[in-house]
């Protein structure tokens, strides 16, 4: 009887050694393949549907630099270019961290247009802060409390080329046409947006026009900014899947034909 015990002892030993042994190794399986996804993820451009890796990622960007030369602060962080918990400024968009831009703008003029804006609201406003070019990309309003006050920040990566500070810029010698990194000569949007397809219009109730849903929201992802057009209403800057940032694919012009009916 002892030694059946004893037997029986050293199977449920075995069973429960194996078991740990096959839970042990699923852990480190799965841990492998976490530390592959993260490691993927940081050495490889976006995924869609996330902001992370994608172009509005200045902290993933900075530390893609190998030549050591960064004209924007570091703050290892990937929403404090834009949002920032405390002390945001509401009045230019949710947990805003970025200084409202200046102006003043040129906007899109046309006679078959009604209630034309004199400026961009909020909903293109934000954009603006770092598109017209005027503005660093890392001039945040709050930084995070570890990193050192930089009191230059306001001067470091502006879009523009021109200024001058203009070897800081973002265009001068890395994006632009020819340059080391992609050309980002068309996110430079300045001032001058007389050509830029209209922002900040109340949208048209025309026959041309597709009647716009109740809520302002169409099926496709494209929506209306109490009433009007502005850049988000075609651009998620969280979501680079379909490039530049677009709510949805413009293939075919897909995306014009959900405001435009011929």
């Amino acid at each position: 009887m002892l030694a059946q015990k004893q037997v029986e002892h050293r199977d449920v030993t075995h069973q429960q050694s194996a078991a740990c042994s096959r839970r042990g190794t699923g852990f480190l399986l799965r841990g492998l393949l976490l530390a592959f996804v993260l490691a993927a993820a940081l050495a490889s451009p976006a995924v869609g549907g996330t902001i992370v890796g994608s172009r509005h990622d200045l902290a993933w960007a900075y530390h893609r630099v190998s030549d050591g030369f960064h004209p924007w602060y570091d703050y290892n962080q990937v929403c404090v270019f834009c949002h920032t918990p405390h002390h945001a400024d509401q009045t230019q968009g949710a947990l805003w961290n970025r200084f409202a831009p200046a102006g003043p703008y040129i906007l899109y003029q046309s006679p078959s247009l009604d209630n034309l804006p004199s400026q961009p609201g909020r909903g293109s406003a934000v954009c603006l802060s770092c598109h017209d070019g005027t503005l660093a990309v890392d001039a945040v309003l709050q930084q995070p409390l570890y990193t050192t006050s930089n009191p230059e920040q306001t001067r470091h990566g502006a879009m523009t080329t021109a200024g001058s500070d203009s070897w800081l810029n973002c265009g001068t010698y890395c994006h632009r046409s020819g340059g080391s990194w992609h050309d980002g000569t068309r996110s430079y949007m300045e001032r001058d947006l007389s050509g830029d397809h209209p922002v900040s219009i109340a949208y048209p109730s025309s026959a041309e026009f597709v009647p716009a849903p109740p809520d302002g929201r169409f099926a496709n992802g494209v929506r209306l900014i109490a009433g009007r057009v502005e850049c988000i209403s075609c651009h998620n800057p969280h979501d680079p899947t379909n490039r530049p940032f677009l709510v949805m694919s413009d293939d075919n012009s897909a995306l014009c034909y959900t405001c435009h009916a011929k």
